[in-house]
């Protein structure tokens, strides 16, 4: 039945719909670990709308309320793979491990009393009773959470490449709404209070969901970050924007500000590599490495267009 505290979840899932349909070429090349991202998410939905039907009679909805927590640990034990993923393509070794710590926060779950010790109603939903195991699912909710978040921080800070140092804050600004989020609901549930946080994490992590999908390309990726205050895409637009407007600052130098711009994004895009950036942007080899070298010597100084 639908009514007022359903309309969220119902909203939360069309729009993951939504993102799938609209993200479905970048879905076609996506890796196992963003489609099980997705699945997870999805299951978290339909787990959490089923729970509203329990109302009146909690205990039966003891497998929904399992099936949530289940597909939430898959979601963000993905999480954390996608930010290893980042910097390079994942052992075998890696992704076994993951798969096992996957594996012991659900066990838990699949045992009666464990973590879950039963339901009871909170009058519009259902929530969970904690059993003397539930810790474990709480740290393998939490601890993937962290580490994707100090994973991309790390790559951020202390990778030379460009493309993985974007990817790293994507994630980064991807993943904070979740971990507020997380954080407040532990909180409050700690406190005692009666809360069915679903929809909350269901909302938050669709806005998760539709950043990875829409950076999927590297192509958007300039476009989502060029959107961020502070970040240099968004200083580039910025300074683009004043050379159209302002004549005064010559061609000569117009023009070499947005030929370093472009060379810095060709070898973002191809992964630093010089020969393929040269060929995107049809100069050759020599030429290319004659112009970065002209950057390196003349730094900033030829732009004359930074904001004050």
């Amino acid at each position: 039945m639908i009514t007022l505290y359903t309309l969220p979840s119902i909203a939360a899932l069309a729009i993951k719909l939504s993102i799938f349909w609209f993200g479905r070429y970048s879905f076609a090349s996506a890796s196992v670990w963003l489609w099980l991202f997705f699945i997870g998410l999805f299951g978290m939905n339909l787990s959490e709308l089923a729970t509203f039907y329990y109302v009146a009679k909690p205990e039966a909805g003891f497998i929904w309320l399992s099936a949530y927590y289940i597909s939430a640990l898959i979601t963000f034990f993905s999480l954390l793979a996608l930010s290893l993923a980042n910097a390079s393509k994942l052992s075998q070794s890696i992704e076994i491990a993951i798969i096992a710590f996957l594996g012991i926060s659900v066990l838990p779950l699949l045992i009666p009393g464990a973590a879950l010790d039963g339901v009871k109603s909170i009058g519009y939903s259902i929530t969970r009773v904690a059993g003397p195991y539930y810790v474990i699912v709480q740290l393998g909710i939490l601890i993937p959470l962290i580490s994707a978040l100090l994973i991309s921080g790390y790559f951020f800070c202390r990778t030379e490449s460009h493309a993985v140092k974007r990817k790293s804050q994507i994630i980064l600004i991807a993943c904070m709404p979740i971990f507020i989020s997380v954080i407040a609901v532990m909180l409050v549930m700690q406190l005692g209070y009666q809360l069915n946080a679903s929809v909350i994490l269901s909302l938050m992590i669709s806005f998760t969901l539709m950043i990875l999908i829409y950076t999927e390309q590297k192509e958007r990726q300039f476009k989502f970050m060029s959107m961020i205050p502070t970040t240099r895409e968004h200083q580039f637009i910025k300074n683009l924007a004043r050379l159209i407007t302002d004549p005064a600052i010559g061609l000569e130098q117009g023009r070499d500000y947005i030929e370093k711009e472009m060379i810095r994004e060709a070898l973002i895009l191809m992964d630093d590599n010089k020969n393929k950036a040269a060929a995107m942007l049809g100069v050759s080899r020599q030429t290319l490495q004659r112009k970065l070298d002209k950057n390196t010597s003349h730094k900033d100084s030829s732009v004359g267009v930074h904001t004050q």
